[in-house]
């Protein structure tokens, strides 16, 4: 990354915190560089392709399964504060990408609420269903025509109509790295990378093709995509997590082993080590954003958003409706806590007051 620099807009804003502290701490990110300029775009009210102010603001989205619903909910906060269009750039990683796609075609709550009602009742997510050999865990054709892109290509058309660019983080199967997928100008375009992003492999398939290249699930590369925003030339970027502050990414389960593994070593025995060292690779990335956005230097400046410690986290394959819902809701509050400093009371439609 280039040499950090201080941007003005980081200097404390809260006369109580004592010198030499870092400006911004977990949860409240008022004044950092990455929320002034999402904050001065929405006040003047500009648009993808057509901004003065020299900069690229880039929302990027961990994935995770069913803990996607956590992201989602702060994304159903951006569309509801009408924020959409002060990003130039959104960058999703599996389930991230999903709820990406969400907000740029206008459903933002709609997406939250999907992981609540339609991906709990057995046909997205059913374990016997592979156990059996019926078929995968995951059922990724479902999600994406059923519940994500819909039966027409409405969705599709408004978000790539929006103006803003979309990229999806998938893992290149030959080379085991991290790959952005962009570019996309179709409904079909668009569920060819959507499902590459989300291949675990496993437990939702095998592989899947774009452009005549196989790709895997991204989160075997890359867990967290804002290193993907920063070589598309971000110089500001939202970060959404999904985990709350203090929770890792845990090494895999012993069936997560057997079954995620054996896929891998089929497609190419590198990747196996790829997906073992994912922990590692994760808490680094934790430790680079949690550093970047309580010292508010760039650029490129990064600002994390996730849930407050000791909230309890979503499993990936969650399939209760409560901890989704809580998931959803903290999600939502993590982002008006990051904008605006406070925690509202949220209903289980994810209506704020």
């Amino acid at each position: 990354m280039p040499a950090s620099t201080r941007h003005p807009a980081a200097e404390p804003r809260d006369p109580g915190r004592p010198p030499g502290a870092h400006a911004f701490g977990p949860g409240d990110l008022r004044g950092h560089p990455v929320i002034e300029l999402l904050q001065a775009r929405a006040r003047a009210g500009s648009s993808p392709g057509e901004r003065a102010d020299g900069h690229v603001l880039a929302l990027a989205i961990e994935g995770g399964g069913m803990r996607g619903v956590v992201s989602a909910g702060m994304t159903a906060a951006l569309d509801a504060l009408g924020l959409q269009q002060t990003f130039d750039l959104v960058v999703g990683v599996s389930a991230g990408a999903s709820n990406g796609f969400g907000l740029l075609a206008g459903i933002g709550t709609g997406s939250a609420l999907t992981y609540l009602d339609g991906c709990t009742d057995g046909r997205f997510i059913d374990v016997r269903r592979g156990l059996r050999r019926r078929g995968p865990v995951m059922d990724l054709d479902h999600l994406l025509d059923d519940l994500v892109l819909g039966s027409d290509d409405e969705r599709a058309r408004r978000a790539l109509a929006c103006g803003v660019r979309f990229a999806v983080v998938a893992t290149d199967v030959r080379t085991t790295l991290a790959t952005t997928l962009e570019g996309m100008g179709s409904r079909a375009e668009l569920r060819a990378a959507l499902k590459a992003s989300s291949m675990v492999p496993g437990i939702a398939g095998e592989r899947a093709s774009v452009g005549g290249r196989d790709y895997v699930d991204g989160t075997v590369a890359e867990s967290i995509p804002y290193r993907a925003a920063t070589t598309a030339g971000a110089t500001h970027v939202l970060v959404l997590q999904t985990r709350p502050f203090g929770v890792g990414l845990r090494p895999p389960s012993w069936p997560e082993r057997v079954l995620v593994g054996r896929a891998l070593r089929r497609a190419n025995p590198a990747l196996v080590e790829r997906y073992a060292g994912r922990p590692e690779r994760y808490a680094v990335a934790v430790d680079e954003l949690a550093a970047r956005t309580a010292d508010g230097a760039g650029p490129p400046f990064l600002a994390t958003i996730r849930p407050r410690a000791g909230t309890p986290p979503v499993r990936h394959l969650e399939q209760q409706r409560a901890p989704l819902l809580a998931g959803a809701i903290g999600g939502v509050r993590a982002l008006h806590l990051a904008l605006h400093g406070r925690e509202p009371w949220v209903d289980g439609g994810l209506r704020v007051t």
